[in-house]
């Protein structure tokens, strides 16, 4: 709490700074409907993708508020840290929004967890095989958004070791699913507390937005992003695409590991014409890999190294989703290139998604 709070300070006193002496002709939500807050749940797994080894299991749960027009709330003080509706003119030139008319801004807290395990079933961690490690994070995501782009921002804290507790949580899916269980996690990675600042900017592809005379509509964004922290030193870009019916305004992540918040990228001033929706989506990404935890170990503890890996890193996805009214369903499937020298192939993982605006 007093994280939370002193944070909230920050940000208040920035942005008193930013708007001395100045005056904001920005407009805030005009003719922009409020978005609602969002809860989701992500489960992904390469078991649905005809493997069990490597980056294995992920899991989060998330909850984003609503668009908030109070601007001495917490949501608007953090969001002048991206470009938001408080922050100065110069200050959102610099962050890529002073050309945005409208702008509005959300903030949102996750959980997640990640598993990951060698390519064969052993004791003990193998060379040339991933190790066993798993990792347990809290994250706190402030989101600036115009029409045309968005800023995101995500602090992620948390820990590694036993008390990520994957050890118990890939043996309760293994139970259930009345699998072989993996009995290396008495040799997993050492526990140590582990922190990332991560930074996304997405853009809006407006020439691929369509909507044909049957319906059938298309759109769809370009990202980069930026990583450092003990768990990842890394940056790269890439894509997502989608067609369908009545398209929903909502995010467009497909993994766990993705940091992309489950709120709607950009403002889509626009109504839905039914009360479903359905449609397909494709993507991809290209990242550089200074630094990888999971591969290269603690950063404050004596480890093995056990794997050589790759500095680049390439993804493509693809999938299905639904809605109904305010409820939402996302199942996709990722592939990944190999990560390390002696890693066996490429990998795959299934995820699915709900979500719920209210």
């Amino acid at each position: 709490m007093k994280f939370f709070l002193s944070l909230t300070s920050i940000c208040c006193i920035g942005l008193n700074l930013s708007i001395a002496g100045q005056e904001s002709s920005l407009t805030q939500y005009s003719g922009v409907p409020k978005e609602k807050q969002m809860i989701g749940a992500m489960l992904e797994n390469d078991v649905f993708a005809g493997t069990d080894n490597n980056y294995t299991n992920g899991a989060r749960i998330e909850w984003m508020s609503s668009t908030d027009e109070d601007p001495n709330s917490f949501n608007a003080c953090l969001g002048t840290l991206m470009g938001g509706t408080n922050a100065s003119s110069s200050w959102r030139r610099f962050m890529g929004m002073g050309n945005s008319e409208l702008l509005t801004q959300q903030w949102g807290v996750s959980l997640t967890q990640l598993i990951f395990t060698p390519e064969l079933k052993s004791r003990r961690p193998l060379w040339g095989q991933h190790p066993y490690v798993g990792s347990l994070c809290l994250a706190l995501t402030s989101v600036v958004k115009s029409e045309d782009r968005s800023n995101v921002f995500n602090v992620q804290v948390g820990w590694t070791g036993p008390s990520s507790l994957s050890k118990q949580c890939q043996r309760m899916i293994h139970t259930m699913l009345k699998m072989e269980q993996w009995p290396g996690w008495a040799n997993q990675m050492p526990g140590e507390c582990i922190f990332n600042f991560n930074f996304i900017r997405q853009y809006r592809l407006r020439f691929l937005e369509s909507n044909s005379v049957c319906g059938l509509e298309t759109d769809g964004l370009a990202y980069w992003f930026a990583q450092a922290g003990t768990i990842a030193i890394q940056g790269g870009g890439g894509f997502m695409l989608r067609f369908g019916k009545n398209l929903p305004n909502t995010g467009f992540s497909n993994s766990a590991r993705s940091i992309t918040p489950i709120s709607s990228p950009f403002i889509y001033n626009k109504a839905y014409s039914s009360n479903w929706s359905l449609y397909g989506f494709i993507g991809g990404e290209v990242k550089y890999v200074g630094r990888n935890l999971y591969l290269d170990g603690p950063a404050f503890h004596s480890y093995p190294k056990y794997v050589q890996k790759f500095p680049f890193v390439a993804s493509w996805s693809f999938g299905v989703g639904t809605r109904y009214k305010d409820l939402f369903l996302d199942v996709g499937w990722t592939f990944e290139t190999k990560e390390y020298h002696t890693q066996r192939h490429i990998h795959g993982t299934a995820c699915i998604q709900a979500k719920w605006a209210f």
